[in-house]
Formats: structure tokens, C-alpha cells, sequence
């Protein structure tokens, strides 16, 4: 419990929102390319 709530701490928010949003464009693309797959 202790290591993790520490690492939650230390982790910037800057870099919480930055990784959210790689993982957001990350499933679009995705989405996209399988709808262009189902499409196609």
C-alpha cells in the first residue's frame, strides 16, 4: 500500500494527462483503422 500511494504522490499530474492522452489518440487510431478495415 505504502510504495504505490508514494508513487501516486510522486508522479507529476502534468505526466498523469500527457499518458492519458497518448492512450485517447492511441484508440482512435485504432478505432479508426478497424472501421476502415470493416469498410474497406
Amino acid at each position: 500500500m505504502g510504495h504505490w500511494f508514494l508513487i501516486v504522490i510522486i508522479v507529476p499530474n502534468g505526466l498523469v494527462k500527457q499518458l492519458m492522452h497518448c492512450v485517447k489518440v492511441a484508440i482512435k487510431k485504432a478505432l479508426k483503422h478497424l472501421i476502415d478495415e470493416l469498410l474497406g
